[in-house]
């Protein structure tokens, strides 16, 4: 039987020390790319935009297209509107990208 414990939660899953991205380093490292050359990191975008999305407060929507357009698409928002939230799993896919 395990034993409950009473200590609290913690909001915040990344530590301090963990480089960030902003959605405007996204979405200016997706640009430099056709959306079929992005789909290789489409997961890895995926929980980008999510992490952006929660970090602003916003809520997205997938449609029924492309999700990798969707992606791109929501990020492009996210810039837009919020171009300074940022994430440290943000920083792995814009690491990636090359930006």
């Amino acid at each position: 039987m395990r034993t409950a414990t009473t200590d609290p939660i913690v909001p915040e899953w990344s530590t301090p020390d963990q480089p960030t991205a902003t959605a405007r380093q996204l979405a200016l490292a997706l640009a430099r790319f056709e959306v079929a050359e992005v789909e290789a990191w489409r997961a890895e975008l995926l929980v980008a935009v999510a992490e952006l999305a929660a970090a602003a407060g916003t809520s997205w929507r997938f449609g029924t297209g492309d999700p990798t357009i969707a992606l791109v698409r929501a990020a492009a928002v996210l810039a837009g509107h919020t171009p300074d939230v940022a994430g440290p799993r943000t920083a792995i896919v814009v690491a990636a990208l090359g930006g």
